[in-house]
C-alpha cells in the first residue's frame, strides 16, 4: 500500500474537532495521570485516523471493507481504554468512525452502516439515559445526517463530471467518425475520376493513363 500525504492531510484537518473536544477535560477533576491517559487516548485515536486516511486510497476495491474493519478496530482502542475515565463522552469519536465507514465501504454499504450506527447509539442513549444525554443523542443523529448530506452532494457532482465526461468523448469520437467518412468520401471520389480518365487515356497516351493509376495507388 500506498501513503498518501495529502489524503492524511486533508482528513486531519476534521481532527480539529476533536481538539476543541479534548479542551473540557483541561478544566475538569481529572487529576495529572487521568488528564494524561486522555491526552494519550485523543492522540493515539488522532494519530490512526490520519493514518488510515492516509493508505485507504491505495487498497484495492475488493480489499476496502476488510481495511474499514481494521482500521475501526484500531480506531477503537482510543475509545475503549478512555471508556472507564471519560464515560459516554467517547461519543464524539462515533462521526469519525461513521466518516470511515461512509467514505471507505463501497456502494451503499456505507449509507447503512451509518445509519445503522447512528439509531444503535440513540437507543443506547435512550436505555441508559446519561447525563447530557439530548446532547449526545443530537451528536449520534445530526452529524451522521450532515456527513450523509454532504456525500450524497458529492457522489452526484462525481456523477456529473462522468457524464460530461462521457457526453464529451461521445461528440468527439462522432466528429472523428464524421471527418473519417468526409475523407473516405472525398477518396473514393477522387480515385473513381482518376480511374476513369486512365481507362480514357489507356489508348491514345499510355504514359499518362500509368501517372494516373500511379496516383490511384498512392491513395489508397
Amino acid at each position: 500500500m500506498h501513503f498518501s500525504r495529502s489524503d492524511a492531510t486533508k482528513s486531519s484537518i476534521w481532527l480539529v474537532f476533536l481538539l476543541f473536544s479534548f479542551v473540557p477535560f483541561l478544566f475538569s477533576e481529572l487529576n495529572g495521570t487521568a488528564l494524561a491517559t486522555v491526552a494519550a487516548g485523543f492522540v493515539f485515536f488522532a494519530l490512526a485516523y490520519a493514518l488510515g486516511s492516509g493508505y485507504h486510497a491505495s487498497v484495492p476495491r475488493w480489499d476496502l471493507p476488510l481495511f474499514a474493519l481494521v482500521w475501526c478496530a484500531v480506531l477503537l482502542v482510543g475509545p475503549l481504554a478512555l471508556l472507564p475515565l471519560i464515560g459516554w463522552y467517547v461519543l464524539v469519536f462515533l462521526p469519525y468512525f461513521m466518516a470511515v465507514f461512509l467514505y471507505v465501504m463501497p456502494g451503499s454499504t456505507g449509507y447503512s452502516m451509518v445509519g445503522c450506527g447512528a439509531g444503535f447509539t440513540v437507543i443506547l442513549l435512550i436505555i441508559f439515559q446519561p447525563p447530557n444525554a439530548f446532547v449526545l443523542a443530537g451528536l449520534a443523529v445530526y452529524t451522521p445526517a450532515f456527513m450523509v448530506l454532504n456525500k450524497s452532494l458529492e457522489d452526484r457532482k462525481a456523477a456529473e463530471r462522468s457524464a460530461e465526461s462521457r457526453l464529451r468523448l461521445a461528440r468527439e469520437r462522432e466528429t472523428i467518425a464524421s471527418d473519417i467518412h468526409d475523407l473516405l468520401g472525398q477518396s473514393l471520389t477522387v480515385i473513381n475520376l482518376k480511374s476513369e480518365l486512365a481507362r480514357r487515356q489507356l489508348q491514345f497516351a499510355p504514359e499518362k493513363s500509368e501517372e494516373e493509376l500511379r496516383a490511384i495507388s498512392e491513395l489508397t
